[in-house]
């Protein structure tokens, strides 16, 4: 019997997405629904052709503009919250490319 498995990358994956609870998915997902609608009025496009300045520069510009649907301010620890989110789920879905550049 051998020490390590052989489980194929499919099963993995499926685990994997399986392991995550279902609150969390629906938070991932809403923030960022969020955020493409931030970047749709700022005319930013998903591409994977962007430097990590420009990156880091709308995740700046979402971070410091972002308001509750009535307008209101988020609380900082939401803000943090929903940043580091938006960043790790681009990681997942891919870069930035701006439309008026």
């Amino acid at each position: 019997m051998s020490r390590f498995g052989n489980i194929p990358d499919a099963s993995v994956n499926e685990n994997i997405q399986n392991s995550i609870p279902r609150k969390t998915t629906q938070c991932r997902e809403s923030v960022w629904n969020q955020f493409t609608e931030f970047c749709q009025q700022r005319k930013y496009e998903l591409s994977e052709s962007l430097s990590t300045d420009m990156i880091a520069s709308i995740l700046k510009d979402y971070a410091f503009n972002m308001r509750k649907r009535n307008g209101e301010d988020y609380k900082k620890s939401c803000v943090k919250t929903i940043w580091n989110t938006t960043y790790f789920s681009k990681k997942e879905k891919g870069s930035f490319e701006n439309k008026e550049n």
